[in-house]
């Protein structure tokens, strides 16, 4: 895979096949480790946490937390691995620490929203 489309195109093929390998998304995240463009952690973030989905479905809730981590470290901000590293958190009886990572996401949604509305607002005037 050369590009981030077809990256991006091969995780949406990925993870609508429910018989997917964890060998398959491994390919797909060092290829997107090699990608220099900078939208390139976004997906990189992405597939980390769809890989941590299947590893919570799959009663592995060690590897699923180790996933959100690492999707945390390419993409601080991912919404979705700090509720799902909170809900595995809680799960585990963290429950201070599941509450701080659905505050932060809370944080960081609510950031994007405004964002959103301030980019709608400009293109109005």
């Amino acid at each position: 895979m050369a590009s981030l489309e077809e990256c991006a195109s091969e995780f949406k093929r990925l993870a609508a096949e429910p018989g997917s390998t964890a060998e398959d998304f491994a390919t797909l995240d060092a290829a997107i480790e090699e990608l220099e463009e900078p939208t390139s952690v976004m997906l990189l973030a992405d597939v980390r946490v769809e890989v941590a989905r299947r590893a919570e479905r799959a009663g592995r809730p060690a590897e699923a937390l180790a996933e959100c981590n690492r999707a945390l470290k390419s993409w601080p901000e991912n919404c979705d691995a700090l509720l799902l590293r909170g809900s595995l958190r809680r799960a585990l009886g963290e429950l201070e620490l599941a509450e701080s990572d659905w505050l932060v996401a809370l944080d960081h949604a609510r950031a994007a929203v405004a964002d959103y509305v301030g980019d709608e607002e400009e293109e109005e005037e």
